[in-house]
């Protein structure tokens, strides 16, 4: 099994990253450490970045399929741990969770239709939903 170092801290300033790079934009303040779920600060490992230099020495990028693998290693997945089948034509594939929550959005309301969600659920969230005219309604939970 492949060790990994979660204590190594890796500066992410100037790489263009919304987490650091946005502070002062988002937060008022260029010195606040950003608590984010996503976008996490460790290190892919070894083998993915591996992997992705082997891929890139092709000259043509783009417009590839999702291998049989793909699917499969999903369908393991959800197998081993969530024991629960699934077939290969139910899988659908986005580049991110936002973009799929957009479209989810898209595909089970109309335009002016209300909906419900967590304020401030993520930075971008919000401003994707806004952008495609869905009205919603925001919750505040108190502790």
């Amino acid at each position: 099994m492949v060790e990994y170092n979660f204590d190594k801290v890796t500066p992410r300033e100037n790489t263009d990253s919304v987490k650091y790079d946005l502070r002062k934009e988002y937060f008022g303040n260029a010195g606040v450490l950003p608590m984010w779920v996503a976008d996490m600060d460790f290190e892919t490992p070894t083998f993915i970045r591996e992997a992705i230099q082997e891929r890139a020495k092709h000259p043509i990028y783009g417009y590839s399929i999702m291998a049989e693998d793909y699917f499969q290693s999903i369908i393991r997945w959800m197998k081993t741990r969530h024991h629960w089948d699934i077939k290969k034509e139910w899988i659908s594939f986005t580049p991110g969770i936002l973009p799929a929550i957009n479209f989810s959005v898209l595909s089970y309301t109309t335009q002016g239709e209300g909906g419900q969600g967590f304020q401030r659920m993520n930075l971008a969230a919000p401003r994707s939903i806004v952008e495609e005219a869905c009205r919603r309604l925001k919750k505040t939970f108190t502790h």
